[in-house]
C-alpha cells in the first residue's frame, strides 16, 4: 500500500510513460530499449511536472504535481 500512495502521487503522465517503457523494454534489446527510455526523459523533462519536481526536491519538500 505504500508504494500504491507514492506512485499515486506522481503525474499521471510519468506513471503511463514508466509502464509503457517497461513494457516495451522488455521486448526489445538492450540498446532499443535505453533509446525509447531516453525518449521518455526527454519528453518528460518538458512538462510541468519537472518545473515543479526539481525545485521541490533542491528544497526538500514533496511536489505538489497537477498532473501536466
Amino acid at each position: 500500500m505504500d508504494i500504491a500512495r507514492e506512485i499515486a502521487r506522481l503525474p499521471l503522465i510519468l506513471v503511463q510513460l514508466i509502464s509503457e517503457t517497461i513494457l516495451q523494454g522488455v521486448h526489445q534489446p538492450l540498446e532499443a530499449a535505453m533509446a525509447f527510455e531516453r525518449r521518455g526523459f526527454q519528453f518528460l523533462f518538458a512538462t510541468d511536472g519537472r518545473r515543479e519536481g526539481i525545485p521541490a526536491f533542491l528544497e526538500n519538500r514533496l511536489p505538489s504535481f497537477l498532473g501536466r
